[in-house]
């Protein structure tokens, strides 16, 4: 598992890069005004959309994961796949009607019609994609997952560059339909490939069963994504009705810089759900030495890349600025200004999240607690809300609506860290942890009230980390050696 995960970790990394390239080059060409009509558009499908999802994909990767052949594997599969389609299928047909109510009453912006519309019906040709990426991922078929990570972020730059320069606003959304044919094309292609010779269609009692036990799972899974969705995308479905579409391309581009630490624990959870899973099921003696070590490991490489983004967000956009100088006319440094003020809270508050998504992952679900899961996102929610509109004051609405994101991830990973402790038995963080968290924290504050120099500053933290790592990597190299005795 150690492996995989630092492999999905560099994968993912190298398939994100070139998103990055890919939503640079975007942000060059449109204008700020239509970005933040990206912004919107996205927040709503994403509110709506979740509710397609049902907890399936990580239900399903459950399921799979603890099946013991291929064919009680591919009935696990179809079964998801039918509860899939029966949600989706009359919430497309919403989506598509509702656009126009939308577009011209709630928001008065009737240029997001045509897009709303036109994702409606990728949301037919993606609503199995979860379910076939479960199977990849419960049979821990790491290698080709990986690849195909990278292989698709290459296709989507060569989709979404030419379609945006000719369309604008609606070529990002004509890319992304031919984008997520071409996926779903090439993933049923493998997945079918997996089976072949194991294909058995469940019958009635069994696709009950199924779907009871995928469910298990999946009903809490559901709701925690429904949570964290509207968590996430909130904020501009909000603030458009209040901002203009200039301010509100300014908050999107906030939250697209700062929710880039979440792929780090996305990388890493690829892997530590189905593993964790069968780890729990079959090794439960030494599950929490192993998941302690993994969390430790996982949550060093999250704060880094934290603390490396929050002290260097503007500097990386001055070298993106050269490097991409022949593309538009505005630097993004100028174009976005106003945005850079609005991160670090913001990056904390995904920083936060992403340490949740760990433990959701690593311990929650491979132990089906899921119960607190879903008090915790609903912290989360609560207290990012309470704090926009009853909290904090400022007529900076962008600014309060970041800090409330901060509030909100924080209160909500302290208490799920103490409901482990609590429910499961055991303290989530070590002592190592702690120690540099603390350091994190301080770096932070003194850097951004402008008692040190940001460089030297992070010369400084990145040396006491470093011996961290080692004291640390230490004991858990010496932990894993026994458990291998």
């Amino acid at each position: 598992m150690k492996n995989w995960a630092i492999v999905s970790i560099f994968s993912r990394f190298f398939a994100q890069g070139i998103g990055v390239v890919q939503s640079i080059i975007i942000i060059k060409l449109l204008s700020v005004a239509d970005y933040g009509l990206i912004g919107l558009i996205g927040s709503i499908v994403a509110i709506l959309g979740v509710t397609q999802n049902l907890g399936i994909s990580s239900g399903a990767t459950r399921e799979i994961a603890a099946t013991t052949t291929k064919v009680e594997a591919f009935k696990v599969f179809i079964g998801s796949l039918v509860v899939r389609y029966s949600i989706t299928l009359p919430l497309a047909l919403v989506l598509f009607v509702v656009a126009p109510y939308l577009g011209n009453t709630f928001y008065k912006q009737p240029e997001i019609i045509f897009p709303l519309q036109l994702f409606a019906i990728t949301m037919i040709v993606e609503s199995a994609q979860n379910v076939l990426g479960s199977v990849v991922q419960g049979l821990k078929k790491f290698a080709f997952l990986f690849t195909f990570q990278v292989g698709i972020a290459i296709i989507s730059i060569m989709l979404f560059i030419p379609l945006v320069l000719k369309f604008q606003l609606n070529g990002y959304y004509y890319a992304n339909l031919a984008l997520q044919v071409i996926w779903s094309f090439i993933m049923i292609g493998y997945v079918f490939t997996l089976f072949k010779g194991n294909i058995e269609f469940p019958n009635k009692n069994e696709l009950i069963k199924i779907v009871k036990a995928v469910f298990s799972i999946g009903l809490y899974v559901y709701v925690a994504k429904i949570l964290y969705t509207f968590w996430q995308k909130m904020g501009p479905a909000i603030l458009a009705r209040s901002v203009g579409s200039v301010e509100l391309g300014i908050f999107t581009f906030a939250m697209f810089v700062s929710a880039k630490v979440i792929m780090v624990s996305d990388a890493i959870t690829d892997v530590t759900l189905p593993s964790m899973t069968s780890i729990y099921e079959k090794n439960h003696e030494n599950f929490q030495k192993i998941f302690s070590n993994v969390n430790s490991k996982s949550i060093f490489f999250i704060t880094l890349a934290s603390v490396g983004l929050i002290f260097f967000k503007e500097d990386l956009f001055v070298i993106v600025d050269y490097i991409f100088s022949f593309i538009g006319r505005d630097p993004i440094t100028e174009k976005y200004q106003a945005s850079f003020y609005l991160m670090t809270p913001m990056i904390i508050g995904f920083w936060a999240y992403s340490l949740i998504n760990l433990l959701k992952s690593g311990l929650s679900i491979p132990t089906k607690k899921m119960w607190q899961v879903i008090v915790t996102y609903s912290i989360m929610l609560i207290v990012t809300f309470a704090s926009y509109e009853f909290i904090l004051k400022g007529s900076d609405l962008p600014y309060r609506f970041s800090l409330s994101l901060f509030f909100g991830g924080i209160s909500a990973w302290f208490i799920y860290v103490i409901l482990n402790k609590i429910y499961i038995g055991f303290w989530v963080l070590s002592k190592y942890d702690l120690i540099l968290l603390s350091i994190s924290a301080i770096s932070i504050i003194m850097v951004n009230y402008n008692v040190f120099n940001k460089y030297l500053m992070f010369i400084i933290f990145m040396v006491v980390s470093f011996v961290i790592y080692m004291y640390q990597f230490k004991r858990i190299a010496n932990d894993e050696t026994k458990l291998k005795q």
